[in-house]
């Protein structure tokens, strides 16, 4: 079992494109030949995201991972947002990491005034 808190910043690299930089909080239980290991630790992560059509997003990360026995690991992401209200969108997503894949679908919620927005 995973645990983050992160704090996820954006910076506005084009009308349609951001960066995002995100920092945080890990966490991590596991049975590693029948011992269980409790373990955290911080993450640090990139990512660039685009709006590709008037309701599509697209998105690729790098994250970094570091904890104090289990030691650290990289992932890479990409992610897509099917918008249905400037403000609620579908969210599918994948990611790398140690010879795992895993796999997201869920809803995406966002706040405040979007740079592609009309005035």
């Amino acid at each position: 079992m995973e645990l983050s808190c992160q704090h996820r910043v954006h910076w506005p690299l084009a009308k349609y494109t951001d960066i995002i930089g995100t920092v945080g909080y890990a966490g991590a239980k596991a049975n590693i030949e029948g011992d269980r290991v409790s373990d955290d630790g911080y993450s640090l992560g990139v990512g660039v995201r685009s709006r590709l059509a008037d309701r599509f997003e697209l998105g690729a990360s790098v994250g970094y991972a570091d904890f104090s026995e289990l030691g650290s690991t990289t992932s890479y992401g990409l992610g897509a947002q099917l918008y249905f209200t400037d403000d609620v969108a579908l969210s599918v997503s994948g990611a790398y990491r140690d010879h795992v894949t895993t796999y997201a679908i869920g809803l995406r919620g966002m706040w405040g005034r979007r740079p592609w927005q009309k005035d």
